[in-house]
This record gives C-alpha cells, sequence and structure tokens, in this order.
C-alpha cells in the first residue's frame, strides 16, 4: 500500500521501551501511515519531554503524538509546532499544576493493582506478578514474562513535577479508556478525557492495549491522523506478523545459491496486511482454573482446538491466527497442561472422562451451544467423548491425528499396553521415558523431512510445563488411563456411523503414533470423509501449519 502523509510519534510510559509498540507500528505502517516510537529514558520528566522533541526534530510535516499511561504527561508537554493532535492510549492527563501521581492517585486503585514504591535509588519498578495480575492481564504467559524480564523502571521524580499548561487545551485529542485496566482504573481515565474534552473511545481492554489489543490502538490513531483504514474499502487478506516471520524463516537460500523453497508473502493488488487479536483467558470451571485463547468474533461459526501431549493451547498459535476472521476460535488448556490449574494427584482425579467433564462444562460455561471440534492426540478422547455425549452440538471435525481405531495404534504404544495389562511399579518406570524432554523433542522431530522447519519453541515450553512438580507423575496416570480411550472406540465408531458428522482427517503419514491407517479408518463409518496425508510427523502444524489452514477453511466454508 503507498505511504500516506500521516505520520504519528508514538511514546510509551513506565516498565516499557519502545517495542512496546512493535505491533501497533506495523499496523499503522500497512494503512499507509509513517510511525515511529519515541524512546523515553524515564530518568525525569524533563528528560523525557526532551527525548520526545528531538524524535519529532526528525519529523517533517505535521504530526500525531501519541502516549501510553505515564507519556500522557510527556506528550502534553512538548511545544513541538508540527504536533497536530494528541492520543491517549490509556494514559495519564495532568492539568496544569497537577502532578502524575496526582491523578493518578485520584481514585481507590483496582484490588489487582500493585504496590509502588521507589528503591535505593528513587527507581520504581513493577513487581514482575504484576505484569500478570494488573499491568498486562490479557498477554500471554510468555508475553507477561518478557516484559517483566525487560521491564525500564520509572524515576520517582518523573511523577513527582507539576506540568505546565498541558498542549490538549490547544490541541484535538483522542482518548482510549481502557475498560479493564488494572493499574489506571478506567473511571479516572473517564474524568481525564472528559475534562480535556477528548473524543473519547472505549474497548474491554487492559492497560497494554498495544500488545494485546493493537488493532483498537491503531484504529483510534488513524482516526486522530484522518486516514481511513483500507480495511473499510480493501478486500483484507489475512498475513498476521507470526505468519511472516514463518515464512522468512523457511524461506532460506543455501550455500550452493538454490532459489528459497517459499516467497515472503506480500499483498495482492486490493489487499492489505491485518494482524489478529488473541485474547489470553481464564474460566472458573466450577472452582477449577481454566486457560483458554481466543480470537475472532463471537457470532461468527465456532471451533474448538484441544490439544495433545504433553504440549497446550500454544501448539495452535500459528493456526489461530490463519481462522481467525472467518472463525471464533477457542483453544483451552486441559488440566492439568500448560496455563490451567494442575491441582495435586489426591486433590483431581486425572482420567480422560474427568478432564472431559471439565472441558464440557467450559463450552456451557463459555455459552458454546454448536461448535466445530479440532482434535490432536489426547485431544481426540476429550473431544469424542463430548460429540458422543452431545452430537448435537456439533457442526464438524476436524481430526489431526486424533485417533479412534485399533488398526491407528502404531507399535511405539507397545510398553504403554504392558502397562495397561500389568500396572506395575515396573512398568510405570518403563514408560517414564515417555516423558523426558528428549523424548519431546524427538516427538516434534521424528519423521520431518527437514528438522529446520520444527521451532524449539514448541517442545521447549512443553518440557519446560513437564518439569513442573509432579507433573510427571500425573502424565504417567494419564497413559495407564489411555485404556479407557481404547475401550470407548467402539462407541466413538457408533457415534460416527449414525450422526455422520462432517469429518476432515489431516494426518502426518510420518506419525510415530497413530499410524495411517486410523486416518483411512474413519471413512468406513463416514464413507464422505475427507482424509488427507502430509509429509510430516506427529506435530504436523509445526511444519504444514499453512496448508492445515487452508484445508480446514474449504471444508468449513458454508
Amino acid at each position: 500500500m503507498s505511504e500516506s502523509k500521516a505520520r504519528a510519534v508514538l511514546a510509551h510510559g513506565a516498565w516499557a521501551d519502545g517495542s512496546s509498540w512493535n505491533k501497533v507500528i506495523a499496523g499503522l505502517r500497512s494503512e499507509g501511515v509513517k510511525a515511529v516510537a519515541a524512546p523515553l529514558p524515564l530518568t525525569s520528566l524533563a528528560d523525557d519531554v526532551s527525548a520526545l522533541d528531538r524524535t519529532l526534530e526528525r519529523i517533517d510535516g505535521p504530526v500525531v503524538v501519541v502516549g501510553h499511561a505515564y507519556a500522557g504527561a510527556v506528550i502534553a508537554s512538548t511545544g513541538d509546532e508540527n504536533v497536530a493532535s494528541l492520543v491517549y492510549v490509556t494514559a495519564l492527563a495532568p492539568d496544569e499544576g497537577e502532578t502524575v501521581a496526582d491523578v493518578f492517585y485520584r481514585t481507590e486503585p483496582h484490588p489487582q493493582a500493585p504496590q509502588l514504591g521507589p528503591d535505593p535509588h528513587e527507581l520504581i519498578w513493577l513487581p514482575e506478578d504484576a505484569f500478570a495480575r494488573a499491568f498486562a492481564q490479557h498477554a500471554s504467559p510468555e508475553e507477561q514474562a518478557l516484559l517483566a524480564a525487560t521491564q525500564r523502571p520509572l524515576a520517582a521524580g518523573c511523577i513527582g513535577t507539576p506540568v505546565g499548561r498541558p498542549a490538549w487545551k490547544d490541541l484535538p485529542s483522542w482518548f482510549l479508556v481502557a475498560e479493564e485496566d488494572r493499574m489506571i482504573p478506567a473511571e479516572n481515565q473517564r474524568f481525564m478525557a472528559e475534562r480535556m474534552k477528548a473524543r473519547v473511545r472505549t474497548a474491554p481492554v487492559d492497560h497494554l492495549p498495544m500488545l494485546t489489543r493493537p488493532s483498537v490502538v491503531v484504529d483510534i490513531v488513524l482516526d486522530a491522523t484522518g486516514t481511513d483504514r483500507a480495511g473499510g474499502h480493501l478486500r483484507r487478506r489475512l498475513i498476521t506478523l507470526l505468519t511472516l516471520s514463518r515464512q522468512l524463516r523457511t524461506s532460506v537460500i543455501s550455500r550452493r545459491g538454490a532459489r528459497p523453497t517459499r516467497r515472503w508473502p506480500r499483498p495482492g493488488k486490493g489487499e492489505v496486511l491485518v494482524m489478529v487479536d488473541i485474547a489470553y483467558r481464564t474460566a472458573d470451571v466450577d472452582g477449577l482454573k481454566v486457560f483458554y485463547r481466543e480470537a475472532g468474533a463471537p457470532d461468527a461459526p465456532t471451533l474448538v482446538l484441544l490439544h495433545g501431549f504433553p504440549s497446550a493451547s500454544h501448539m495452535f498459535r500459528e493456526l489461530i491466527p490463519l481462522l481467525a476472521d472467518r472463525f471464533h476460535v477457542v483453544a483451552p488448556d486441559l488440566p492439568g497442561f500448560g496455563m490451567s490449574d494442575m491441582p495435586a494427584r489426591g486433590d483431581f482425579n486425572y482420567t480422560f472422562e474427568h478432564i472431559t467433564d471439565v472441558i464440557d462444562r467450559l463450552t456451557e460455561v463459555l455459552g458454546l451451544d454448536r461448535f466445530a471440534l479440532y482434535v490432536f492426540d489426547y485431544g481426540a478422547p476429550v473431544g469424542f467423548r463430548i460429540a458422543t455425549r452431545h452430537p448435537e452440538r456439533i457442526s464438524a471435525i476436524i481430526s489431526q491425528s486424533g485417533n479412534a481405531y485399533e488398526e491407528g495404534l502404531s507399535e511405539g504404544w507397545n510398553p504403554v499396553q504392558a502397562y495397561w495389562k500389568e500396572p506395575s511399579a515396573a512398568n510405570r518406570e518403563a514408560i517414564r521415558k515417555l516423558v523426558q524432554p528428549e523424548t519431546t523433542v524427538w516427538q516434534y522431530t521424528h519423521g520431518v523431512p527437514d528438522e529446520t522447519r520444527v521451532s524449539p519453541d514448541g517442545y521447549g515450553l512443553d518440557n519446560s510445563y513437564l518439569t513442573r512438580s509432579g507433573a510427571d507423575e500425573i502424565q504417567l496416570d494419564l497413559f495407564l488411563d489411555y485404556a479407557t480411550n481404547v475401550a470407548l472406540y467402539p462407541r466413538f465408531q457408533e457415534y460416527f456411523r449414525t450422526s455422520r458428522p462432517r469429518l476432515l482427517a489431516v494426518w502426518g503419514k510420518n506419525d510415530p503414533f497413530f499410524l495411517p491407517a486410523g486416518a483411512e479408518a474413519f471413512k468406513r463409518d463416514i464413507p464422505d470423509a475427507d482424509v488427507r496425508f502430509l509429509d510430516t510427523g506427529h506435530f504436523a502444524l509445526e511444519t504444514h501449519v499453512d496448508e492445515i489452514a487452508t484445508a480446514i477453511r474449504k471444508f468449513l466454508a458454508p
């Protein structure tokens, strides 16, 4: 898309840096708006205003200045004549003679807000756990950890300095009120926005929407620049930054000068790059915290993604953005996996039937009365149990190595089957290698023609979860209980024959656990089943996410 004359300078708040604007910058540039982040030292209000002014000096022509949180005071203190308007993103807007602290502490804090105070160096740090509790509760756990690890402290003097006449009294201003902000209560934001006579937008976002809901921030900045969002006039193509980076990674030119196997994806004529908002939530399911990822319009057809062993919903991290423009996607972590609660074995019955009870109840808590199921590995017996309980709720099934036939079990199950037949301590120890780090890596890479296409992120996170105290014993319990899934195969098959759900099976033909025969067997009970094989292993999404996403979109098309 050709670049417009619109310009934007973005100023970060406390405990962050310019990279907090990365997603917004990408979104604005895709709309033709040149955007840059101003690096603030956070050492004093005067220092920060000077740093902003130095950035503004590099910009020719009118510019919109955007401030987050503390930076609201900074952007209102610049005297640069090129500033045409101001945008406050859940920001603080002290009036003349007031300090940042005056407006920050104007109302009662949120119950989850952290206690703040300077250290011996007069620097204010955000407690590590506050990033998940209050600063960015809608961010992923991985993003929250990175925010905590890279935070920049705020000098106490920054919030104690009275400001002069704020620029918002003389310039048109916009204000994004974050309804779910736990750092600056929405009530306080509305007070400041009304006092400023700003154009107000509200959204159910947290304190860091630049990271967790960047499209909301892009929209209000576009409004301030007077730029029409291209999506209102052009057909959009769903290509996220995550997909771009993945495709760049696989487009490697060999030392011999071979052509790349894949091209960098560029928008076609009449298309623009757009970003997808993925929410990271938890639900209370009868006292158990269940973590889930959610994307897409709630009124779109729903697709529930159920992960396998030893993974969690992060295995769908690249698939979700490729589906969210068309579907309402919900991907939970099963109890005992990922970010969901992992109660002690004595407090929770780790069986597939009980796990199904929890996920079944989750769909009710979330109000999902009809949905398609994507089942992988352990997700299959959970999903098939739900389908047999509520056949009227299931609109379709996508099985990716989600087995329901004995002929689909490979010899790799032999040690586990021996444990089923004789659940002795010796047989339990014999399968303990299945929860070792090297086995996780093997699961991801076995049967993959080019192992360099398998990102270590997936198996690295899985292994991190497996190292938690008691996690190995829980997984060994589930290996023993897997026998109940095989016992239910006839019941699952009866459901297939009688309900005839639409079914797409997409399997790695080199899967070491679930053989192609298991996929072909679906046709025995559902003659119209669409069965496809990919040249990969067990975790097919790691290498063939584009192919699987395309197949799903065509399969579920109205």
